[in-house]
């Protein structure tokens, strides 16, 4: 979290055995540069994000994944304001976008799984 985040939520949970890291903020979000850098010190060196779209758009356009691991459920949901896995601005051209590489397909129940590593401009991401 940032220093903005209410203390006495913060307490709560801590109380409840929760490890909350402070870190700078940009443009009024956790500064997710800063926040991976300060992994290490804890011994975590893997991070598995579950989030929203534009969790998913910030990680990558920072830089920050060298792999994914893409589950797609056998549902069409559709809709011009539909959420969609990674929002954000986008690229504004196709040669600009990132690309997935060692692509492997695996079946989970009725969901696909796909993993491969991250590149951008033909190299590994990290």
């Amino acid at each position: 979290t940032t220093k903005v985040a209410p203390v006495r939520r913060q307490r709560l949970l801590r109380a409840k055995g929760v490890c909350i890291i402070n870190t700078g903020s940009k443009k009024g979000r956790v500064d997710l540069r800063s926040l991976m850098s300060q992994l290490p010190k804890m011994g975590i060196s893997n991070v598995l994000v579950e989030g929203g779209g534009e969790l998913a758009a910030s990680l990558l356009g920072e830089g920050l994944v060298d792999k994914i691991y893409l589950f797609i459920a056998p549902m069409i949901i559709g809709g011009r304001e539909a959420v969609s896995s990674v929002e954000g601005s986008g690229v504004k051209r196709v040669e600009d976008a990132l690309r997935v590489d060692g692509m492997k397909i695996e079946r989970i129940g009725k969901d696909l799984l796909l993993k491969g590593d991250v590149y951008r401009n033909n190299r590994r991401i990290r």
